[in-house]
């Protein structure tokens, strides 16, 4: 395994194109730079959580879509996560190449909005 190469970007504000949410995030990229031992499979919008006492634990607020490269969040009303992070109009166009289970819980959020 190649060590991952952490991004450019050390921090800004995460805004998801589809709910609105937004927070300040103090990286992104694979690797976190608060734990040595967790690498993520694709970048990820990351802040220290605000929340612990622990300065290792950190929050994934999101990343970009892997078809659009639009910013998302996490929340199944927004994204849906099948080996990258797919928004759910990009699933919604790729649906077929989903196993059924995804396929479902696509449809399941699509019909929520």
């Amino acid at each position: 395994m190649e060590p991952s190469t952490p991004s450019d970007d050390s921090g800004g504000t995460f805004t998801c194109y589809r709910c609105g949410l937004s927070e300040h995030y103090d990286f992104k990229g694979k690797k976190t730079p608060y734990s040595r031992w967790i690498e993520l499979n694709e970048d990820g919008y990351i802040m220290q959580d605000p929340f612990s006492t622990n300065r290792n634990d950190f929050l994934l607020l999101g990343s970009d879509c892997s078809v659009c490269e639009k910013t998302i969040c996490q929340s199944p009303n927004c994204s849906v996560y099948y080996m990258k992070r797919f928004c759910l109009p990009c699933a919604q166009t790729c649906l077929n190449k989903f196993p059924s289970a995804v396929q479902a819980r696509v449809r399941k959020h699509l019909e929520q909005k």
